[in-house]
């Protein structure tokens, strides 16, 4: 990408419909040549364009960014992940704001949330990932929720070892798969380290009748930590509860970063864990540890 011939080869590529700029650490938006920042800020307003990732970048000041996100006039998706913004000054933004159909936020900030919103309609968002690195996060996460009209599909990931959760899902009427990954890292977390109650608690805030058909648990576990898998039964009150009578399936991907144990053996400790969802046949495994 510093090369002078990169701005010129990206020209070429007239039809294209994704882009990623991902560096393996982080690297400084401005540490690019002005021509390649041009090049860029061209190719994402491509009619043709319909996904734009960022991974590992860091802006120096929000301005840019928000310059950059409203180059992607006819984006529908965009994913920003391990972006940092130093500056936390105002945003200008877009008036009116660009339409954006899925949005995913890696592990970020206070001042990322807030270019992505001074910049696009969270009205129009059908599905959203957000990660949540921070307790104080929580709060501009459920900001952007409130903003949404017609959510279908919500991922939250809980990345940190924070005990209760803000996030608050009762206006959320269209939401029909509900999306959350949690660590079972119960050996390393600190007294108090609880992300079922966490889980629990957003179920809960659902509105009644909730309109969620599908719910994920990503459940993330190693060997240290397996005997923690029969708190998940603490979550099945809230799944059979008759204010998410809608609910048709219950999904566990069980997954491990360890190599040393068979994660497909935990099979029985999860379906001892939602005995009522197992007998009518809603519960499923999935297993993507290694075998």
């Amino acid at each position: 990408m510093r090369k002078d011939a990169f701005p010129a080869v990206l020209s070429m590529l007239v039809n294209l419909t994704d882009i990623s700029v991902e560096c393996e650490v982080a690297m400084d938006w401005n540490s690019f040549p002005a021509l390649v920042k041009e090049a860029l800020h061209v190719t994402v307003a491509l009619p043709s364009l319909v996904s734009v990732q960022l991974q590992h970048l860091s802006f120096d000041q929000s301005g840019d960014l928000t310059s950059f996100l409203q180059s992607c006039k006819h984006v529908d998706s965009l994913v920003l992940s391990s972006i940092a913004v130093r500056d936390i000054g105002g945003n200008a933004g877009l008036d009116p704001r660009l339409g954006l159909c899925s949005l995913t936020l890696g592990p970020s900030h206070l001042p990322l949330i807030h270019s992505v919103m001074s910049v696009f309609d969270m009205q129009s968002l059908w599905y959203l990932h957000a990660t949540v690195p921070i307790p104080e996060l929580e709060a501009e996460i459920q900001h952007l929720l409130d903003g949404t009209r017609n959510l279908e599909y919500f991922h939250v990931c809980l990345d940190h070892h924070h005990n209760t959760s803000n996030i608050d899902l009762q206006n959320l009427t269209h939401l029909r798969t509900l999306e959350i990954t949690l660590l079972f890292d119960f050996s390393t977390a600190p007294d108090g380290f609880d992300p079922v109650g966490w889980t629990g608690n957003i179920i809960a805030t659902s509105r009644n009748p909730s309109p969620i058909q599908h719910v994920i648990l990503n459940v993330r576990v190693d060997e240290r930590d397996l005997s923690y898998l029969s708190r998940l039964k603490e979550l099945e009150r809230f799944l059979v509860a008759p204010e998410i009578s809608s609910l048709r399936r219950l999904t566990v991907n069980l997954h491990s970063f360890d190599v040393d144990f068979n994660v497909h053996g935990c099979e029985p400790d999860v379906r001892d864990a939602f005995p009522i969802l197992f007998a009518r046949g809603m519960l499923e495994m999935v297993f993507l540890g290694v075998p």
